[in-house]
């Protein structure tokens, strides 16, 4: 397995690179660290799926071409899947401040659900704070409590 995932690293380091490059660009904030942090996640999910779908298309079939086949079918599927779900997350991150519901709050800042945008806004405020994480933590859990 580790001589398939070398054998694909030249084209999952530049398609994670650039990809990240491409995302990082329209985040705000510092693009260096998003760059990073993009393309770091996007080289985790590639070398993910690229061991999910040689695992799932190592079956034996009797005939090589009919099992090169199957695997290439099942690669274009896999593709097809990932670039949409990719496509529809960026699309719907960039459309909905434009195009959403002007007085929904959630969606003027990009979110398609309330709980995202909550727990997104409750991420930024702890991690913003001059709090530790642990402090963070007990203090979340007394505000609990108390409610």
């Amino acid at each position: 397995m580790k001589n398939h995932i070398q054998r694909d690293l030249p084209w999952i380091i530049p398609l994670s690179l650039g990809l990240g490059a491409g995302l990082s660009s329209v985040q705000p904030g510092n693009w260096l660290i998003g760059w990073l942090g993009f393309s770091f996640l996007l080289l985790l999910s590639f070398v993910l799926l690229t061991i999910a779908t040689k695992w799932a298309g190592a079956g034996s079939l009797d005939e090589p071409l009919k099992e090169l086949r199957y695997k290439k079918i099942l690669a274009w599927m896999v593709a097809l899947a990932f670039l949409l779900r990719f496509a529809g997350g960026v699309t719907t991150y960039l459309v909905l401040p434009v195009y959403g519901y002007v007085e929904d709050e959630d969606q003027s800042a990009g979110f398609a659900y309330t709980d995202a945008h909550r727990r997104d806004a409750q991420a930024w405020d702890l991690a913003s704070s001059e709090n530790s994480v642990l402090e963070c933590i007990a203090i979340s859990r007394l505000t609990h409590i108390v409610h």
